[in-house]
């Protein structure tokens, strides 16, 4: 038995041909065409046909209007942001989140984006018998949850509509969205109101709603409360859409704080 090759680690061959792609278009000095890519990589044009228009589609790459040729997408820098709020902001709004639990006594998370899912980062569970469980790390698909909608309504329409094509509407509920014409008209919803509700969606007995954290620059997550169905009325929404419209506004202001003495900015 050859030893060397025992110890090997195993890899994916089409993720390492995406790492290499993604980090050759990055050193590139000008947007590397189809055939350029596929010569200096050594993929065949079939693989690299299917390869370029996944990264794509998935915002990790994006062609140049006027060559055709390809540059980094808008999906590099989420991700490489949301990684840096994770451990930037977390301090910022675990307070937040123990204000708004404070005041209405449910459970009360914040979450950001992980590809098409949402993903619990900070969760405060309601005190009572009958509650909703969000765990740390729990992830669900973004269009059944109100963290998720702030999540979608915050894309431009073309990778609105690329999520659109590449997802699969599972029904969770009797209530879930399961068309794309219903997901379209709700997203359009919480774009003019800023504020996305999911009504027993994703599970039998829970409203979820939720606002957006926004630094002065860009959407870093979400912040929302669940309830049990039965707990929620009229007055109870009102309250809800107040504390998570000061917390919305208590971050901005915290985080334009935060970005200002930040020594990337010379301070």
């Amino acid at each position: 038995m050859n030893v060397a090759k025992a110890k090997l680690t195993p890899f994916v061959k089409s993720a390492v041909r995406a790492i290499d792609v993604l980090e050759y278009v990055a050193a590139a000095l000008e947007a590397p065409s189809f055939a350029q890519i596929g010569s200096d990589l050594v993929i065949p044009s079939s693989s690299l046909f299917y390869l370029l228009n996944t990264l794509k589609q998935r915002g990790y790459l994006r062609q140049d209007g006027d060559r055709g040729g390809y540059e980094l997408g808008p999906a590099v820098s989420m991700l490489a942001e949301s990684a840096r709020a994770t451990t930037s902001w977390v301090k910022t709004i675990e307070p937040l989140v123990d204000q708004v639990w404070e005041s209405v006594r449910e459970t009360t998370s914040y979450a950001e984006r992980r590809g098409d899912e949402i993903e619990i980062i900070l969760s405060k569970l309601a005190p009572h018998r009958l509650l909703p469980v969000h765990r740390i790390g729990q992830r669900s698909p973004l269009y059944v949850f109100s963290g998720g909608k702030i999540l979608l309504a915050d894309l431009d329409e073309e990778a609105f509509e690329q999520y659109l094509k590449r997802v699969s509407l599972r029904r969770f509920t009797p209530s879930t969205l399961s068309t794309h014409a219903a997901v379209r008209r709700e997203i359009a919803e919480v774009r003019g109101s800023g504020i996305a509700i999911s009504r027993e969606e994703h599970s039998l007995g829970i409203i979820g709603i939720s606002v957006g954290l926004r630094t002065p620059n860009m959407l870093v997550g979400t912040l929302g409360v669940a309830i049990p169905a039965v707990r929620f009325n009229k007055a109870i929404l009102t309250k809800l859409r107040s504390e998570l419209q000061l917390a919305k506004r208590r971050f901005l202001t915290a985080s334009a704080g935060d970005l200002a003495r930040s020594p990337r900015n010379g301070k």
